[in-house]
């Protein structure tokens, strides 16, 4: 916000400001329902679209964008008369709450609703009688007031900013979290209940001035408290809740609960703005921020975008550039055709900021063009092998051709580069390109420099190239949207020449690598064009980075990936596609599930099952990988390589993950050879064909894996067959209430009959034994739940497994982290060497070794454990769904075997068990009569689980005050498993090459995670995932901190 903007909200915010010199600081907070209008306009703002009819309009049977709701507001004093009025751009946001550590916060409630809420914060330190949150947590009469605050009633909470809950030295100043109503969490925030607390470090306080605060969240008015007023007081026809459309409907895509650019930001050239930003929501509440333009300074990095989820709070800081109207949005596709944009309207308010620069000017010639894409070379399957058209096959879906399916060839828009502006004569890519695919061509410039791209579209739609990491005036932006500047968009058959220039506010930090990876699109129309074919990724550096063939000094090799679920259906060629390719393309429903399935494809550059072209080093290498992802709420990617770890942010992992719009640089020492898998470990992805190959070749050098000893750890490890129950005894222990109660909402879990399994399965388990007997087991703590023993190592072991399996199938030890020869990878693909341990038969042993070199061990920003996993991996998805996953634990040296340090493995996972091996087996058990397609049935076999166990069953996680305590975090399952993981009551160290202060943490499949707290608050505490379906889903447990007697 401008200085003259704050001017008049300063004079609001006088009893805030006054009071920070305070250690005692009085909010005066009531919650109010009230009509909340998401788009007063009407329309929208941004693009000029009709899309937003959809959420906006209203019907006899659609609500349209007035909702009736629950917000907070703030006030003078106990009487609740003169109301504080907040800035406009807060939305429905409540007021904001500030203070630093060392103050106390005295929040007077008044719920002047019509039903009992309360108020929860994040990140500081409560006691029991001040958490206001409902669970059972064994705390007396006096401690409960605060958790459900009845009508007309008022309660005073008192909060402690204390300093070990504090930001980090690390840490910016002030650090945004969240406060909300937590009666029943989904329900009282879809109604409106939530708001910003800023906590700052101590004598540091929070300025208003210069900031943007954004809660970014599909407020779902379907999981409101207020849809059958609202069905009441704005419907005239009858209309069914349960309908699809109706509820499509009334989720608002909004940016502080305002849509389609009617929420009014607004800045000064050259100011530095802070942002202040927090998620919230469910499963598809994954959001990209980006700023046309601008790029953030977040964590000590350059990024274009910020990520975030539910119960994500995130602070970055921005440069403001060039005057105009600029782009805000989420970089989801759905989320952005939703109304989740606005632009932020920047003003010279008397300042100047010069992007021009005087130095070298780097030249491309880039052409739109269409042609024939394949999404594989030669009709086979490289990875598993085989056919892609196999009717057995998991792939002939995408690939078959016919009377109503296209199959695997399509027609595309595609970057390609060319010499020079006569645009006759292509440029050759190298064999070190081949592996770019669909991609364009790599841009490359350092800071100081001047990109100019010529730009040429052949292809038959209006294109344009948009570039992220650069700075540029409004007519090279190549970005369409309503803010009345001409921004380089290009007719069919026309030329374009785009300045781009790399200024310092958007050059790599101090701490980043000497490249970054960005991207450019075509963003016309930004779903269309990028589902069409037109991206390619840019490259930018340090000053003197660049060698003179313009590739980076002092690195071997270099590969850019894209991952993204292309969605044919959504490209400017469909309907030429459906004509093409497709033998009777009058009769194609474009609306059948069946094919627009087939037209997802799911890849890697533009390929799928192992067809893109292997990426080749050599032993030793350095190799950077630029990872790139776009596209919908299903892009959520993690990042897999088999047989080598790499370095981000000073942490050691072989995964990653990746959402819509997100650019990350990674750094591998190339030490295995051998050829290796490279994949989308998401097994709705993996098993679609987001997986490709990657060959370290030995050039005839000496294998140098750092193994300095060789202590040998022994596992024997045995998969055996349980039967396992995910709710003993049908108890809700968070809630106290009975599941088999029909309206408890986690009824449909554990209901059983004729037709439904319920909450018992035939399931399959790793379990430790003493010795090779497999005679005597040893002790399975019960906080690890379902999940196999922990393996734990430190740097320069070799861990032996000698693996037994006693399930009735096929199973395997996949290990990530460490690394193996392919004999022991424990999963098998093309190129793989004939052995047993990819696939151990029913009573079969194996042995599999793996050494733990320093590479594979924590990082120089990692602490001194780290987290990762081993599974089965014969079907990576039906044995994980089956129960066959355990923790590994690699520790530097000495660490492993720490007696003053707790560790607690955590599984965030929805067990699938549609996707189980024991499927027809439970059947077969439990449910004779059962349909699989039934949708009752389907959904009664997801088990919203951690450690196996739903609605507070896992039990063990248990620590004393002051304890050292590793919570090993690991997720694991498909597009459904965003987590957030909360910890009431405690916060924890997050590290990356900075300790971070948080008390949630994101958790995505295939992604292992660590981070280290220090209880300080004694107490029965509620550790959840924050994913709204997840809560009703019964993801959630107990901790408890006891104090020494």
């Amino acid at each position: 916000m401008s200085h003259s903007l704050w001017t008049s909200f300063f004079l609001c915010m006088l009893g805030i400001v006054s009071q920070v010199k305070t250690d005692i600081i009085h909010y005066y907070i009531a919650a109010e329902e009230i009509i909340w209008d998401y788009a007063p306009s009407g329309n929208d703002l941004v693009t000029g679209e009709e899309d937003y009819k959809t959420f906006l309009e209203s019907s006899p049977t659609r609500i349209g964008r007035k909702y009736k709701k629950a917000i907070y507001k703030q006030y003078t004093n106990f009487t609740f008369t003169q109301e504080i009025p907040k800035h406009e751009s807060l939305g429905l946001m409540g007021p904001i709450l500030s203070g630093s550590v060392g103050q106390t916060l005295h929040v007077h409630f008044f719920n002047n609703a019509s039903r009992p809420y309360s108020i929860h914060p994040h990140g500081l330190f409560y006691t029991k009688g001040n958490e206001g949150a409902l669970y059972r947590d064994l705390s007396n009469a006096s401690e409960k007031a605060d958790d459900k605050v009845l009508p007309q009633t008022t309660f005073n909470y008192t909060w402690i900013i204390e300093p070990f809950d504090g930001p980090t030295e690390d840490d910016a100043d002030c650090l945004p979290w969240m406060y909300h109503s937590h009666i029943e969490p989904v329900m009282d925030m879809n109604a409106g209940l939530m708001g910003m607390l800023i906590l700052c470090k101590k004598d540091k306080t929070y300025n208003p001035e210069n900031t943007q605060h954004l809660l970014m969240k599909v407020m779902d008015e379907n999981l409101s408290w207020y849809l059958d007023d609202n069905i009441k007081m704005f419907l005239t026809g009858k209309v069914d809740p349960e309908d699809e459309d109706f509820q499509e409907s009334n989720k608002m895509h909004s940016l502080n609960g305002l849509m389609y650019g009617n929420l009014k930001l607004k800045a000064c050239v050259a100011d530095k703005v802070t942002w202040y930003l927090m998620g919230m929501g469910n499963e598809v509440d994954i959001h990209t921020l980006n700023v046309n333009g601008h790029s953030f300074d977040y964590n000590h990095h350059r990024k274009d975008s910020i990520n975030l989820y539910p119960a994500e709070f995130s602070v970055a800081t921005m440069d403001i550039n060039g005057e105009g109207s600029w782009l805000v949005k989420c970089h989801v596709h759905d989320h952005y055709v939703g109304g989740m944009e606005t632009l932020m309207e920047v003003l010279y308010c008397n300042k100047s900021n010069d992007i021009s620069t005087n130095s070298k000017i780097v030249t491309y010639y880039i052409a739109a063009e269409e042609e024939e894409w394949s999404y594989s070379r030669n009709g086979m399957n490289p990875y598993d092998g085989g056919s892609l058209t196999d009717p057995e096959s998991g792939s002939e879906v995408f690939f078959k051709n016919g009377s109503h399916r296209i199959g695997g060839k399509y027609i595309k828009a595609i970057y390609h580069e060319y010499t020079d502006n006569s645009f006759t004569k292509k440029k050759p890519r190298g064999i070190d390109e081949e592996h770019l695919g669909s991609l364009g061509p790599v841009i490359r410039a350092e800071v100081g420099e001047m990109i100019k791209v010529v730009f040429y579209n052949k292809a038959s739609f209006n294109f344009s190239i948009h570039p992220y990491g650069v700075t540029y005036e409004k007519f090279d932006e190549g970005a369409f949207y309503t803010d009345e500047a001409d921004k380089g968009i290009v007719a069919p058959q026309s030329l374009k020449t785009y300045y781009w220039y790399v200024t310092k506010d958007m050059a790599p930090l101090e701490n980043d690598p000497d490249c970054l990876t960005k991207m450019y699109a075509s963003e016309v129309n930004t779903m269309k064009d990028t589902y069409s074919g037109l991206v390619g990724p840019l490259l930018i550096c340090k000053a003197g980075r660049l060698d003179s063939n313009r590739k980076q000094k002092g690195v071997d090799k270099e590969f850019f990936l894209l991952f993204m679920v292309t969605d044919e259906n959504n490209s400017h060629y469909l309907k030429r596609n459906i004509k093409m390719y497709t033998t009777d393309p009058e009769h194609v429903d474009v609306e059948d599930e069946d094919f627009m399935e087939s037209n997802l494809m799911h890849g890697i550059n533009g390929y799928l099952y192992g067809n893109l072209h292997e990426p080749e080093m050599c032993m030793n290498d350095k190799v950077i990988w630029h990872i790139m992802a776009l596209g919908n709420e299903v892009d959520l990617h993690t990042v897999y390589f088999h047989g080598n770890t790499f370095t981000v942010h000073k942490n050691h992992k072989d995964t990653f993950s990746v959402l819509p719009g997100m650019l990350q640089t990674l750094e591998m020492k190339a030490v295995n050879p051998g050829t290796w898998a490279v994949e989308c470990v998401t097994n709705d992805h993996f098993n679609a064909g987001t997986k490709a190959m990657y060959k370290v070749d030995h050039c005839g050098r000496k294998k140098n894996i750092e193994i300095t000893e060789n202590k040998v750890r022994e596992y024997f490890i045995q998969a055996q067959e349980i039967e396992w129950d995910y709710a003993p005894g049908h108890k809700d222990l968070i809630y106290n209430t009975s599941l088999d109660d029909p309206n408890n909402p986690g009824h449909v879990f554990v209901k059983s009959s004729d037709f439904l399994i319920g909450s018992k399965y035939i399931k399959a388990v790793y379990r430790a034994y003493t010795n090779n007997s497999f005679l005597t087991a040893k002790d399975h703590p019960e906080s690890l739940g379902i999940l196999g023993p922990i393996i734990i190592a430190e740097v320069g072991d070799t861990i032996k497994v000698v693996f037994k399996n006693l399930a009735r199938y096929p199973t395997s030890i996949l290990a990530h982290g460490v690394l193996y020869n392919k004999s022991s990878e424990g999963t098998k693909y093309t190129g793989f060497e004939a052995n047993t341990g990819y696939a151990v038969q029913t009573n079969g042993t194996f042995i599999y070794t793996w050494v733990v070199p320093e590479s594979s061990g924590p990082g120089p920003g990692d602490p001194d454990c780290i987290s990762y996993a081993y599974y089965s991996a014969v079907n990576p998805s039906q044995d994980t769904n089956a129960g066959l996953i355990g923790p590994l634990v690699i520790c530097r040296k000495n660490k492993a075997n720490s007696t003053d340090v707790k560790m607690f493995p955590l599984l965030f996972t929805v067990f699938d068990e549609n996707e189980s091996l024991y499927l027809d087996d439970n059947i077969e058990k439990y449910a004779k009569k059962a349909n699989k397609e039934d949708e009752e049935f389907m959904e009664n076999n997801k088990n919203h689980a951690i450690n196996g166990f739903l609605f507070g069953g896992l039990q063990g996680l248990d620590m004393m005050k002051q304890d050292k305590v590793y919570w090993f975090l690991i997720g694991l399952g498909t597009e459904v498993d965003i987590h957030s993981v909360h910890f009431h009551g405690n916060t924890f160290l997050h590290y990356t090459d900075y300790k971070h202060r948080k008390d949630t943490l994101d958790l995505w499949p295939g992604s292992f995670k660590t981070v280290f707290m220090v209880p300080e608050n004694p107490g029965k505490w509620l550790l959840h995932c924050h994913v709204d379906d997840h809560i009703i889903g019964g993801m959630n447990a107990i901790y408890t901190v006891k104090i020494v007697s």
